[in-house]
Parts: C-alpha cells; sequence; structure tokens
C-alpha cells in the first residue's frame, strides 16, 4: 500500500500523529511528492507507536530545501517510536 501527499504550506506531512500513542504501522509506503515536506509527522507527545516493515520516501533532489525529513519531530515529547 503507498500512501502519498503532495505538501503545501498548511499540510507538510502525509501522515501527521498529532497526540496519538500505541498504533502500529506494517508493510506500508508513504511518500512526499514534493522535494519539501516530510512524510511522517509526530508531534503533542505522540508516544510508543511502532514502523515496521514500512518504506518512507521523500522526492528526490530533497536538499535543495532545508525544510525536509523523512520523519519529523519538534520536541522530546515525541519519544519511544
Amino acid at each position: 500500500m503507498l500512501i502519498t501527499h503532495t505538501p503545501n504550506t498548511t499540510y507538510k506531512q502525509t501522515l501527521q500523529l498529532n497526540g496519538a500513542d500505541y498504533l502500529v504501522f506494517k508493510n506500508i509506503s508513504f511518500s512526499n511528492a514534493e522535494e519539501w515536506g516530510w512524510p511522517v509527522e509526530l508531534k503533542s507527545e505522540a508516544t510508543h507507536n511502532t514502523f515496521e516493515g514500512n518504506k518512507i520516501y521523500l522526492a528526490t533532489q530533497a536538499g535543495k530545501h532545508d525544510d525536509y525529513a523523512l520523519v519529523y519531530a519538534n520536541g522530546s515529547a515525541d519519544s519511544s517510536n
């Protein structure tokens, strides 16, 4: 299964775990269709989530921009993932 999203200034992520806990993602591909943004974002104390056997993609030449990551978490409260 492939989940993809073309980011914009409001929604930069393909998957956002906003305070989500104890979710399991298995054998899913997450893709961001641009050179910036992030396929997976963890925020608001998202903890103990499991990613197993997944593929996470970012568009090629992502180095042109400084606003990109495969998995993004802005803070230390998003832990144990």
